[in-house]
């Protein structure tokens, strides 16, 4: 019974563990965004910035690339925007 209890606990700090390795940004918003019971719009807002910076991020690194590897800012973003924006949807 309690030897049970005592092999499945390291397990489960095992498992959390590769959850923070294998996840870490689920890691840092779970630690730095409100919870969503008292504080609902003040998440709503700080998820609308986030994922203004993350859009922002993403569109500055695809024409970094593109002007490294000389690619034309408009084919960068029908191919590599499009593509990296719709495919996961489409798995989903």
């Amino acid at each position: 019974g309690g030897d049970t209890a005592r092999r499945a606990q390291p397990v489960a700090q095992k498992s959390r563990s590769w959850c923070r390795l294998r996840d870490p940004l689920s890691v840092v918003l779970e630690r730095t965004l409100p919870s969503a019971e008292k504080h609902y719009w003040s998440l709503f807002c700080l998820s609308v910035v986030l994922i203004a910076v993350a859009s922002y991020l993403m569109v500055d690194a695809t024409e970094r690339i593109g002007q490294i590897l000389t690619i034309d800012e408009m084919a960068m973003g029908l191919v590599f925007l499009a593509a990296g924006t719709s495919i996961p949807d489409a798995l989903g």
